[in-house]
């Protein structure tokens, strides 16, 4: 799940990174990222999916026994939903602010062309 996180975050590293950023861009970005840490909450990511398809009926990964599967599951799953809750709600506490400051919304604004008079 750890893999499927970092993918998702990675997306903002690369995003800041770039040289094409635009104001556009960087809310489409924050806000897909946003979607995607709350779809994570329901669906499994494909690092998480890979592990389920690798994992054996006898529960053994790899060759490795996974014993008590059942108890660590539903610790996983509510360790799963604080580190989703815990990372969401510090990325909106940091982008949010930057999203709706009035500079970066009046850029938005006048460097978006669809908004331009005719």
């Amino acid at each position: 799940m750890l893999y499927d996180l970092e993918s998702i975050l990675k997306r903002l590293t690369l995003l800041f990174q770039s040289i094409d950023l635009t104001p556009s861009s960087l809310q489409q970005e924050i806000e897909h990222v946003y979607e995607k840490l709350e779809e994570m909450g329901v669906k499994n990511g494909v690092a998480l999916k890979s592990f389920f398809d690798k994992l054996e009926e006898n529960d053994i990964f790899q060759g490795f026994n996974l014993e008590n599967r059942e108890e660590g599951e539903t610790q996983f799953n509510e360790d799963r939903k604080e580190i989703l809750t815990s990372t969401l709600f510090f990325i909106k506490g940091r982008f949010d602010p930057l999203l709706n400051h009035p500079i970066l919304t009046w850029m938005r604004e006048s460097f978006e062309h669809r908004l331009w008079p005719p």
